[in-house]
């Protein structure tokens, strides 16, 4: 009862919750690339997760700085949207493609529509209203992060399974950086993945029709193999009908002679052999009939 139970407890990880918000653009500023610095080096060590939450929060810092010169609000405009790019990656790297999709998006609002801050109404000043798009990617800074921007959504919308998504980003970067490298590679995956759906869905078009056409061949030779049946009559058959009215009028005329007792009697065997079998033994009872006139003159209503 006086044991002493003695544990060690190994902190592998945690998550931190960053409540820095300082007052000044350029305090804001300055904790930004603080954390994109923070975050880049928990990439190079892969450590994506936490890379993420860096650049996020970077994102947060800088989005709403617009009451500062004409020199921090472009630097904010740029850091935000680096960190949008960074942060796209790690979420690519984990897996998590729609999400990283959504925020290279953000990243190119950030560009162009310097204005667009998710989740808040705001009435926002002549200098962060929205710039064009041709504007933001010709401009020597902005220009290499529209386009790498455009870049990571192509990415992230073809690894989520987007071909005509990610190929329509990848040619939006490539109308300003034609030689792009890493967009034209971007392009050529995004084309070859349409090439291949459009391989599959003309399979499945080709196996539909060729169902359909085979069950309706089907249907045909089956209607011709019973309408050819139909038209041919067994020639052991009409014997037998031709001799049974022989004996029929040779019962109703007597007597019966022996010449057609006989010629009943070979038809009914023919047809015994054969695949007649009802019909056989319709001719076996006209031979019968035949010897036994007084039965037969009963069975055809004759006194």
């Amino acid at each position: 009862g006086d044991a002493t139970l003695v544990f060690e407890v190994e902190l592998l990880d945690f998550t931190e919750i960053d409540h820095f918000y300082p007052d000044s653009a350029v305090e804001r500023l300055a904790g930004a690339t603080e954390r994109k610095t923070a975050g880049n080096a928990l990439f190079s060590a892969g450590r994506f997760a936490k890379a993420a939450a860096k650049y996020e929060k970077a994102t947060q810092l800088v989005d709403s700085i617009w009451d500062t010169t004409d020199e921090v609000k472009g630097e904010a405009r740029a850091l935000r949207a680096t960190c949008f790019s960074n942060w796209s990656v790690c979420l690519a790297k984990l897996g998590q493609a729609a999400q990283a999709a959504d925020t290279a998006r953000q990243g190119i609002d950030a560009l162009v529509r310097p204005d667009k801050i998710p989740g808040v109404e705001v009435t926002v000043p002549d200098s962060r209203k929205a710039t064009s798009e041709t504007e933001a990617a010709q401009d020597p800074v902005l220009g290499p992060l529209f386009v790498k921007l455009c870049f990571r959504l192509a990415t992230a919308e073809r690894l989520r399974g987007r071909a005509p998504e990610a190929l329509a980003a990848a040619e939006r970067g490539l109308q300003f950086a034609p030689t792009s490298t890493s967009l034209l590679k971007e392009q050529k995956l995004a084309q070859k993945e349409l090439a291949k759906a459009a391989a599959r869905q003309q399979a499945l078009y080709r196996a539909m029709f060729s169902g359909f056409t085979s069950d309706a061949e089907a249907r045909a030779g089956r209607g011709g193999r019973e309408a050819g049946s139909r038209s041919r009559t067994p020639k052991t058959t009409k014997t037998i009908v031709d001799n049974e009215a022989t004996a029929a009028a040779a019962v109703r005329t007597r007597p019966a002679t022996r010449a057609v007792t006989r010629a009943v009697t070979r038809a009914a065997a023919a047809a015994m052999r054969s695949s007649a079998p009802a019909t056989a033994l319709t001719a076996t009872a006209t031979s019968s009939m035949c010897h036994k006139a007084p039965m037969v003159d009963r069975l055809w209503g004759q006194s």
